[in-house]
């Protein structure tokens, strides 16, 4: 959720999530889709760099170092 707020606070009503996709736990991962959309009229590399900046803000708090983050750019 904290990514969440993050990209929200950027995005806007262009982020969707976190939801929980059908299979939500693999072995002992749960799973969680977090959709960012990109208008045209925003640079890619600052939507990259906000992005980046919210992985490693979850990553610097304790709880959450151990988790694993995946960026897909074409999920669909």
């Amino acid at each position: 959720i904290r990514v969440f707020t993050n990209l929200l606070g950027y995005f806007g009503n262009n982020t969707l999530g976190p939801e929980t996709p059908l299979i939500s736990k693999i072995n002992r991962y749960y799973i969680r889709n977090i959709y960012v959309k990109i208008n045209k009229g925003l640079s890619i590399s600052n939507a990259k760099e906000k992005i980046q900046a919210s992985i490693q803000s979850l990553k610097s708090a304790e709880h959450f170092k151990s988790t694993l983050i995946s960026v897909d750019v074409d999920p669909l």
